[in-house]
């Protein structure tokens, strides 16, 4: 879906730009890729030249991980645990598998910026180098603070499902107790 064409135009300031308030989106991408990276390093290094397209992934991941935390909060409250209404155990099964998605594919990444981030080119001078490591190295430490996130969240899910089951085995107890004593 974010990589379909909008079905209305995009507005634009004075400047050409997009306005300041619009959504992520991958159609938009295009309008500033590229524009804070060093144009010789770019050009002579492959892994460099993706640097925007990871950061993007990062910040799309930070909002999935941002919402489901939320989602968790919500669907774990206290007050939602001990009244009536208690969290459903498919509900938090189905966030611990989209996260434990999420965190293979950061994996994935991680393992592929580990790969590719010391490649360079004949051309390249020991600025080039230093930059294109510098940069490489900051993603790989944004990713795996990501996946460090998404497993914890994934761990709040099982505390999460452990409630619920032993808060499901209780009542279960007390409606027993209730019936004997009936």
């Amino acid at each position: 879906m974010a990589l379909e064409a909008r079905t209305t135009p995009v507005r634009t300031t004075s400047e050409g730009h997009p306005p300041r308030k619009f959504t992520q989106s991958a159609s938009l991408l295009y309008l500033n890729y590229g524009k804070n990276l060093d144009q010789n390093t770019l050009a002579s290094n492959p892994f460099y030249a993706l640097t925007d397209l990871l950061k993007f992934t990062a910040f799309s991941e930070v909002q999935f991980l941002n919402m489901m935390e939320t989602k968790l909060m919500k669907e774990t409250d206290f007050s939602v645990i001990n009244s009536r209404h208690s969290p459903t155990l498919s509900n938090l099964l189905y966030s611990k598998n989209l996260l434990d998605q999420h965190a293979q594919h950061i994996e994935g990444t991680i393992s592929s910026i580990k790969t590719h981030r010391g490649s360079k080119s004949d051309d390249d001078t020991s600025d080039m180098v230093e930059e294109a490591s510098a940069v490489a190295t900051s993603i790989l430490e944004d990713f795996e603070h990501l996946s460090n996130r998404a497993k914890a969240l994934s761990l709040y899910c099982d505390r999460g499902m452990n409630i619920v089951m032993n808060n499901n085995m209780l009542l279960e107890s007390q409606r027993a107790i209730e019936q004997a004593a009936g």
